[in-house]
This record gives C-alpha cells, structure tokens and sequence, in this order.
C-alpha cells in the first residue's frame, strides 16, 4: 500500500498520506477511531444484552449507578490524567527524562490516595444519606465505589501511553478488553454461575473487566517508556505539578456533569425508567462523541509537545486539517443517527423508542460541538487551564439549572435540551477564547488557510 501511494502524482499523494504533523493528527484521529468504533460498538452490545435481560428499570440503577461512577471518579484521579498527557508529552518533546520518570511516580501515589478516599465517603454517603435504597440500589452504589480506584489508575496508566506517543496502543488496551470483558463476565456470571440478571451482576462484572485492563496497562506503560525515561533519576516539580493538577480535576469534573447531570436529576426528579430512556438515547448520541474525541485523543498530546517546541505554525495547521474532518464526519453520522433513531433505539427494546425525540435534541448539540472539538484541548495543553476550568463551572452550574427547569414539564426532552445547548455552548465560549489568549483558531474553517 505504501509503494502503492509513493508512486501516485504529489498532489494525489499528499491528500491520501499528508506528511508531518497534520499526516501525523490524522492517523492518530484515524486510529482513534478505529479503536473507539469497536470499542463503543462492543459498549452497545453491552448496553442491548443489559438492557434487555435487566428491564427498563434494573438498566435504569445500572445507567444510576455508572453515572455516579462517572462523577466520582472525576476526583479520584485529582486532575492527573489530563496532567500526564500534558507534562509527559512536553517532557518527551524536550528530553527532560528525570521530570518524566518523576511526574509518573508522583502522579500514581496521588492517584491511588485521592481514590481511596472518594471511594470511601462515597460508601459513607451512601449508607448514611440515601433514604432507603433498594436492595439492588445498594449493591450496585457498593461496587461502583469499589471499582473507583481501579478505573482512576486505569485512565492516568492510559494517558500515559497516549502521552508517549502511542496514541492507538493507549486507548485499544482499555477501549476493547474492558467492553469485551464486560460483556463475557456478565454471561458468564448469569449463565454459569447462575447470578440473577440483575444491576449487580452487571457491576460487578464492569469492576471485574476494570481489573484486567490495569493488569495489562501496567506492563505496557513501562514497555512504552523510552529507555532513558527509564533509566533517569527522578526529579519533581511539585509546585508545577500541584498548581495544574485542581484545574484538571475541574475541568474533567464539569464536563462529567455536564454529560451525567441530566440522568442523575432524571432519577431524582422522575424515575429510573426515564433515566434509563434518556441513557440509551445518549448512547447512540454519543456515536458523534467517538468522531469529535478521536480528534481530542490525537491532538491532545501533540499541541502539548508542538507549544513545549514554540512550532505555532504547525499547530494551527494540524487543528484546521482535524477539525474539518471531524465536523464533516459528524454532519453524516448525525443524518444517519436522525433517519435510523427508532429502529436502533428499539435494539434496546420496543420502551427506548420513546427517547426518540430527546436523541434528536442531544445529535444537534453534538454536531455543534464537533465544530469547535479542538478548543478545550488547545486551552489545557497550552497552560490555560485555569479558563477552561472557569468556562465549563458556568456551563455545569447553566446545564443544572436548566435541568431543574425544563425536566419536570418537558421531562426527556427537557433534559436533552439542557445537555445540548450547554455543551454547544461552552466550547463555542472556549473556542473564542482560545483564538485571543493562544492566537490559535480551534473553531471549524471551511477555508484553507483562512485567518
């Protein structure tokens, strides 16, 4: 294939296989994609076979009870995942190996510490101030906070990989053993061992497919590692590292509402089965999500090695190319998400077609977010993470207010409506305020070149 490409005319070579960073982005994007293609098709898989064995409400604890895995394990990870693909790479981009090997000691201990004590108030939390929860409630909360530590160290493990440049290895040893472990756990548990087809198999099968990703993780961080990285002493910048590290936990922790509040408020406000509407519409939305977070996952590590090199010309290149890609790609996944809403949503049960309408509203606030899908990344990984913080605390505190407003008289569609118009519009506010503090412009532009 290679001498397939070189042997074409310049032009037609370099649209096929562009060279240098922007060639660099768009395999990465495109190797991201891949991965989260298979690995949120084995999600949905999952989210069908659970859906269908558990019923509309025991899918709705299940929906409850990863949601607020989803929160908590926000800080957990005390801001490091975001701050390893971030230090890591610009440490790489410099050499400066000692920094490396110290930030990565550094950052597993306080990841381990901080899980440990979110994943112990929450069990305090829930024995004490949930008014009597059902017994599969209960037990499904007690796994989620069990399996807080194991998935925060997982994600930082796999950012790391990510950071050394192995973008692809990085996600695929999560993205696909997790779901494909999920899933044989669960009919294994249900099938072999007789369990019943409940919530708590179904967590207890995620916590169990969460360990085996750490297990493989570990192994392959170090192999990823360059030699010397291994072989330098240590050094820290504590101060460095601890002054970043609260933005990041802000920054991941309001985007988690933003995507999460809407079932949690849902469960409260209404009921379990609506929670488990509205998260099988956000299921098959969130297939615009695996386009815009390829480009994340892929340009991420490379606009924190670029901005540790000064290269301002090549990044703005690489965003320009990445983000009309992905907003193109979006526009025709969102046309066929729109034409094929209820017999895809109807795979979960002949129920879910009812989040039809709320799908629609939750593929308009995807698409508008694909435009700018860059911004939050272009922020965070040039040292302006304290705006991203502050931009996405207004859209979490704008995104639960209108929760509380529109769910009771629109219930679904109330709740699509308050994700999507705050997701569309806190990266839009990024998106211009990344263009006045870096100079870059990470907002789609149709125009090649254009300034």
């Amino acid at each position: 294939m290679t001498s397939r490409i070189a042997a074409l005319p310049g032009s037609l070579r370099s649209a096929l296989a562009p060279a240098g960073h922007t060639g660099a982005l768009l395999r990465g994007t495109a190797g991201s994609f891949l991965i989260k293609v298979v690995s949120n098709t084995l999600l949905f898989a999952s989210q069908i076979l659970f859906a269908r064995w558990l019923g509309v409400d025991g899918f709705g604890v299940y929906v409850l009870a990863l949601a607020w895995l989803s929160v908590l394990v926000v800080p957990a990870r005390l801001g490091f995942d975001l701050a390893t693909i971030r230090f890591v790479a610009a440490y790489k981009g410099r050499q400066e190996w000692g920094l490396m090997r110290g930030f990565l000691s550094a950052g597993r201990l306080a990841v381990l510490c901080g899980s440990a004590v979110v994943a112990g108030l929450f069990v305090v939390a829930v024995e004490n101030l949930v008014p009597s929860p059902s017994p599969d409630l209960r037990l499904s909360l007690m796994l989620a906070a069990l399996t807080i530590p194991v998935l925060a160290v997982v994600q930082m493990q796999a950012s790391a990989v990510r950071a050394m440049g192995h973008v692809v290895i990085g996600e695929a040893a999560h993205a696909i053993v997790h779901p494909c472990l999920l899933i044989a756990f669960f009919v294994a548990a249900v099938w072999w061992f007789g369990l019943q087809a409940g919530p708590v198999a179904a967590m207890t099968s995620y916590l169990l497919a969460a360990s085996a990703s750490l297990m493989l993780l570990w192994p392959l961080l170090r192999r990823c590692t360059p030699a010397p990285a291994r072989r330098a002493p240590q050094q820290y910048l504590w101060r460095e590292w601890l002054t970043a590290a609260p933005a990041m936990v802000l920054i991941a922790g309001f985007s988690v509402i933003l995507s999460q509040s809407a079932v949690i408020i849902l469960g409260a406000m209404a009921s379990s089965a609506d929670a488990g509407l509205f998260g099988a519409a956000a299921r098959l939305a969130a297939i615009l999500q695996i386009i815009s977070f390829s480009l994340v996952t892929a340009i991420a590590p490379m606009i924190a090695r670029l901005h540790a090199q000064g290269a301002q010309a090549d990044m703005q290149k690489a965003i320009d190319a990445g983000v009309r890609t992905v907003f193109v790609f979006s526009s025709a996944a969102a046309l066929g998400l729109a034409l094929l809403g209820r017999p895809l949503l109807s795979l979960f049960g002949d129920d879910f077609v009812a989040g039809y309408e709320a799908l629609l509203i939750l593929l308009a606030g995807q698409l508008a977010w694909a435009a700018t899908a860059a911004a939050g990344s272009v922020l965070n990984m040039t040292g302006h993470q304290n705006a991203s913080a502050v931009i996405l605390a207004a859209a979490a505190t704008v995104n639960l207010i209108l929760c509380w407003l529109l769910i009771p008289p629109f219930g679904l569609e109330g709740a699509a409506a308050a994700t999507a118009a705050t997701m569309a519009g806190s990266n839009l506010i990024m998106a211009l305020w990344a263009r006045r503090v870096t100079g870059l412009r990470s907002y789609i532009s149709l125009t090649r070149g254009s300034r």
